[in-house]
């Protein structure tokens, strides 16, 4: 009896299924012996498809699986894990390229990588990562930026919204909060006032309604209302308020 031709593809594709093998030939290194290249043939009724799958030597560790074992069939389960932590080392090498040329909380290095085309579960992943080798070191990263706040005269509200956008942990959101209790602020406002509106002249006639402007610039600074106040009034005397 002839088979139909849709049969004929349906036993073909079941033959050709039934002969596949998927096999681990070798091993090579690279990255200095930070990384291994697994070399994986999968064979598929007459075809054959070899491909190479990087990883960091931790990562394999993980497999049990020694040089003096190879070649050694596997199955799709243990190559699915292969391609795995493939993309996973892919994604770290990304992290490190980040913080290299930009230090970032361990939120902001996971929006990066995303924005980079890594997938969001590896992206976490890679980042936990470079987090636990010391890489990331969250409360010190936040004081420096809040070292680089107040260098532009920033106030304490814009500071601590700046860190918090940023996705620094509560650990670092209370550094930064114990570090800017010990600051000024208001004689900060003051001198922002100064360098800002007065520069080099001594007296500088202004209206009430620019005054109200430039409450609400320092507002945008992240000062109080409070702050802006007594600011204002250690400078009054260089300010001739017109009607």
């Amino acid at each position: 009896m002839n088979l139909t031709s849709a049969r004929l593809k349906t036993v073909m594709s079941e033959f050709i299924f039934g002969d596949r093998s998927v096999e681990i030939t070798g091993l090579s290194v690279s990255a200095g012996g930070g990384q291994l290249n697994v070399h994986v043939c999968v064979t598929d009724g007459e075809r054959e498809k070899k491909s190479v799958y990087s990883m960091l030597c931790e990562f394999w560790d993980t497999f049990g699986i020694c040089l003096r074992d190879l070649p050694r069939e596997i199955d799709d389960d243990t190559l699915s894990e292969i391609k795995k932590y493939s993309d996973i080392t892919h994604a770290v090498q990304k992290a490190y390229g980040c913080i290299s040329c930009s230090p970032c909380s361990e939120k902001m290095l996971v929006a990066k990588l995303c924005r980079k085309g890594i997938e969001r579960e590896y992206a976490v992943t890679a980042a936990d990562f470079v987090r636990n080798k010391g890489y990331i070191d969250e409360v010190k990263l936040a004081l420096r930026e809040c070292e680089r706040c107040l260098d532009k005269y920033w106030g304490y509200q814009r500071i601590i919204y700046k860190l918090k956008s940023s996705g620094y942990n509560s650990e670092a959101i209370g550094a930064a909060d114990d570090f800017l209790a010990t600051i000024d602020f208001e004689e900060n406002c003051r001198q922002l006032l100064e360098k800002k509106y007065l520069k080099s002249t001594d007296v500088v006639p202004v209206r009430e309604k620019e005054i109200e402007k430039i409450f609400r610039s320092l507002q945008n600074y992240g000062y109080s209302g409070r702050e802006i106040k007594k600011a204002l009034n250690a400078l009054k005397s260089k300010f001739v308020i017109e009607k």
